[in-house]
């Protein structure tokens, strides 16, 4: 099968397009995929990415995700001087909303890295113990 793409309007095999499902059928995009590559190069360095969009976009997620508007985060951070409530250490990034995922309620705002270090103990009070006592067992072998 072939197909014309809509931006470069070339004659090309399905092969040069993406899928997509929608409602459990498969269509190939509309653009190929030097020309998606393109597309959505533009589409990020245009000004309709930045500024007021993006806080829109960020502002619609933090309500849905966390219950929280992008303005309430911002106060948080401004509260904690941009300092991570674990590690202490202001991040070169922005500071992740942590929250509960049972009951979806905000604990606070962590770096990257103690955000995922949670995570990776399954927000797991005893995991994080056990591992406490490794690394006290650990030191008081070494010292």
């Amino acid at each position: 099968m072939k197909k014309v793409c809509k931006k470069c309007k070339v004659l090309k095999g399905e092969s040069e397009f993406s899928k997509v499902k929608y409602k459990n059928k498969e269509y190939l995009k509309s653009y190929c995929k030097p020309c998606m590559v393109i597309r959505e190069r533009e589409r990020r360095e245009n000004d309709y990415y930045k500024g007021k969009h993006l806080d829109k976009k960020r502002d619609y997620r933090f309500k849905r995700k966390y219950g929280i508007s992008l303005e309430e985060y911002h106060e948080m951070v401004k509260q904690r001087k941009g300092k991570c409530d674990i590690c202490g250490q202001v991040p070169d990034k922005i500071l992740t909303v942590d929250h509960d995922h049972k009951t979806n309620r905000v604990r606070g705002l962590l770096c990257h890295y103690c955000n995922t270090g949670l995570g990776h103990f399954g927000d797991s009070i005893q995991g994080i113990n056990k591992a406490l006592r490794y690394l006290v067992d650990y030191d008081s072998l070494t010292t």
